[in-house]
């Protein structure tokens, strides 16, 4: 009988604080090791079906872009208060 391909999703420690891969081999306590991560084994925290987690994985994969662009944008705007507050702060580099 063959199973169902399934998707992980485990904690990470960054934004999205989440990571995720097509499952290659599960062990007897649950852990498993997947595509992309070679031989690290990790507790997952959801197993899916492989098709509907990977169309989540895109979904959360574009989310995380788009914070990455507007952390970038929010600390730029920062960085030109500074300066112009403090514009030797810019001198020096």
């Amino acid at each position: 009988m063959k199973s169902t391909p399934l998707f992980a999703f485990w904690h990470y420690s960054s934004f999205p604080y989440v990571l995720g891969a097509t499952v290659l081999e599960m062990r007897d306590d649950g852990c498993v090791r997947t595509e992309g991560y070679g031989h690290m084994w990790f507790k997952p925290i959801k197993l899916m079906p492989v098709t509907p987690g990977k169309n989540l994985w895109k979904q959360i994969e574009k989310m995380r872009g788009e914070h990455r662009e507007a952390s970038n944008q929010f600390n730029n705007e920062w960085i030109r208060k500074i300066n112009k507050l403090a514009p030797f702060l810019n001198e020096s580099r």
